[in-house]
């Protein structure tokens, strides 16, 4: 994970060198309507995955080998960091789209590239929330699956 934000860092901080962008206050409103969106989806997924605990094939078969609440300890912490990014990056937005402008290239760089790299963060982090459900919502016993 620390390897991961890393190359988001490094990524982020080559994208506001390179990448002549005039400003990121004119995103703001969007990004934290994404951010909103990303909120309510992952609002959306701590009750499917609730619904799925007691439903799917995946925690059915993890009871077996007793893992189902470790399982399901480790997704909500991971929903549950995941809306705390969300709502940090909203905050750090409001106070990157009021604070005054900065002429100092390295220190507008480096905010530039924090705030990206939060933004890629909080995308991806949603993103890997949605395939972990899906994989779990069509996880398919084998055993089961030879029987029919």
């Amino acid at each position: 994970m620390a390897f991961a934000f890393f190359v988001i860092i490094v990524l982020s901080a080559c994208i506001n060198y390179f990448v002549k962008l005039e400003s990121y206050r004119k995103l703001t409103s969007d990004a934290i309507t994404i951010s909103s969106i990303l909120l309510a989806i992952l609002g959306i997924y701590f009750g499917v995955l609730s619904t799925l605990e007691e439903q799917s094939s995946f925690f059915k078969k993890a009871k077996k080998y007793g893992q189902n609440k470790n399982i399901m300890k480790g997704l909500i912490k991971y929903i549950g960091l995941n809306v705390y990014i969300n709502i940090f990056f909203i905050f750090i937005t409001i106070i990157y789209d009021v604070a005054p402008h900065i002429n100092n290239k390295i220190i507008k760089i480096l905010a530039n590239t924090i705030w990206l790299s939060l933004f890629i963060v909080i995308l991806l982090g949603t993103i890997t929330v949605v395939n972990f459900i899906m994989k779990i919502y069509l996880f398919e016993d084998n055993k089961t699956k030879a029987k029919t």
